[in-house]
């Protein structure tokens, strides 16, 4: 049986708008995987005690040791809007810690344990918003 070029048979992979498979192909295999790159979208890793950037993106925090690192205030309206992950990359004691009262509702101080534990900062109005904790502990979030 002929039919237009290409010819098709009448096989239909994902209902009746998926892909036509042409007879001079046969058959395919379509392979899904899931990457597992711990560090895929990382901004930056911080390796060492100091300042964490007020540029919107991911930060893992990894070293051989627990670091102690210091969030600015954000400045209303120049710097709202960033919108910060932080990530723990070593199982260390790694602390962040802002201004009193400057991580809503009046914390300060933001402690990792595990690797992969994380908090999403948002800053808004000289504030940082928690977006999101978690991880396998997760990290926590405190007054100091």
């Amino acid at each position: 049986m002929a039919g237009t070029s290409p010819d098709y048979d009448n096989v239909r992979m994902g209902g009746p708008d998926g892909i036509r498979i042409p007879q001079e192909q046969g058959k395919c295999c379509f392979v899904v995987t899931k990457s597992n790159n711990i560090l895929a979208g990382v901004t930056s890793i911080l390796t060492a005690a100091g300042a964490i950037p007020m540029v919107s993106g991911t930060y893992m925090i990894s070293g051989a040791a627990a670091i102690a690192m210091t969030l600015a205030t954000p400045t209303t309206p120049d710097e709202d809007g960033i919108v910060l992950k932080l990530i723990a990359g070593t199982a260390h004691a790694h602390t962040i810690t802002t201004a009193a009262n400057k991580i809503v509702p009046s914390l300060d101080k933001v402690t990792f344990a595990a690797v992969g534990d994380y908090v999403i900062l948002q800053s808004s109005g000289g504030l940082w918003f928690n977006l999101g904790i978690g991880g396998p502990t997760p990290a926590a979030l405190s007054a100091v």
